[in-house]
């Protein structure tokens, strides 16, 4: 197998951890953006989150009572200044949930955004329309991020395994931690470290080794390898400016 291609075994201990992952709930009253923004927020965060929405205030309550009476969590609402109204209510059933409004450029003092971003109804805004999509949803990996370490502080959305003192090690390290991806290190020599290579079906010979939480896994990845497997968009971001996100 070449260097940075996924590898078809799952590692099975990591695709079982979760049976019901978080949903990431959006609520647009136009339907054509709501199902853009469903989209592209899917083929971002569509490994680790459910993705759901809803076109009217009605509807979005009565989904999120449904998933409050199921127990499922819910780990983000990102929510259309027109149902701006909602948040109050989606705080009392889902309090854990970070609230993110979306705002027009042009609102006004008297918009309900402002009532409930002063009445702490919502955690964060967005002002659309905004003019990088990458900083956008950067934006939201790190409001994600804060979710996942708050609520599953041992979360680990990858798991580095390579050699002790392996040079490669600290561009992954530095790759992650700029995009706020949970991740654990393990060296190769250790008893963990062994296991999640067994697990993956690899051993020491091909390192460093890059295995995601649904078991994914990736050997010795490229900076376009990884930037793949934590849903960057090389051909929007460009390899340079992922380098240089990576050396910040």
């Amino acid at each position: 197998m070449s260097p940075g291609a996924a590898h078809p075994r799952r590692a099975t201990d990591l695709g079982q951890r979760r049976a019901t992952k978080p949903v990431l709930f959006v609520v647009d009253c136009d339907p054509s953006s709501l199902a853009v923004l469903l989209a592209d927020l899917s083929r971002r965060f569509g490994n680790d989150f459910t993705l759901r929405g809803e076109t009217s205030p009605e509807a979005a309550l009565d989904a999120l009572c449904a998933m409050a009476n199921a127990r499922d969590p819910v780990a983000l609402l990102l929510v259309d200044d027109g149902a701006a109204g909602l948040l109050a209510r989606a705080r009392d059933l889902h309090p854990r949930a970070k609230r993110l409004l979306l705002v027009d450029r042009d609102y006004t003092s008297t918009s309900p955004a402002v009532q409930a971003m002063t009445l702490g109804h919502a955690d964060y805004h967005l002002v659309r329309p905004w003019m990088d999509d990458e900083l956008m949803y950067r934006a939201m990996s790190e409001y994600l991020s804060s979710w996942t370490r708050e609520h599953e502080p041992n979360f680990e959305l990858f798991r580095i395994v390579a050699a002790e003192g392996d040079s490669r090690v600290q561009r992954l390290r530095d790759v992650m931690t700029r995009f706020s991806m949970p991740f654990g290190f393990y060296a190769s020599e250790s008893r963990a470290g062994r296991r999640l290579l067994h697990e993956a079906g690899l051993d020491a010979t091909r390192l460093p080794v890059v295995i995601r939480h649904d078991g994914q896994v990736t050997v010795d990845p490229s900076l376009p390898d990884l930037a793949r497997a934590i849903g960057v968009n090389v051909k929007t971001i460009g390899i340079r400016a992922l380098i240089a996100s990576a050396a910040k």
